[in-house]
């Protein structure tokens, strides 16, 4: 509900190769995509139930969102994709910081 009230609606499918589809006709490398927010959401009963949800944004602006679970049932090929954005993302993070850093130090 909370996802979907602010316009995450799309559920995007991770596919082989390393690449994330809305629908068949578009298909956006991890390059394409931001990492917005996530959540965790926990089995009543048992772990089984336990899954991750990412909030993305793709190049283009469509919201939406990748599900997964949080345990060992993940898939890899999502883990993975979300991997390579988190890495991207931190290294443009890093880079700014330490450029930050040496304005002031």
């Amino acid at each position: 509900m909370y996802a979907q009230s602010r316009g995450f609606i799309t559920e995007y499918k991770v596919l082989a190769g390393g690449h994330a589809a809305d629908d068949m006709k578009n298909i956006y490398s991890s390059a394409d995509i931001s990492l917005i927010s996530s959540c965790n959401s926990g089995g009543y009963s048992d772990g089984i139930g336990n899954s991750i949800l990412w909030m993305i944004e793709s190049r283009n602006g469509k919201k939406g969102i990748i599900i997964n679970s949080y345990n060992s049932f993940a898939y890899t090929r999502t883990l993975l994709f979300i991997n390579e954005i988190k890495e991207r993302t931190a290294v443009k993070t890093n880079s700014f910081v330490n450029r930050l850093m040496n304005l002031f130090f």
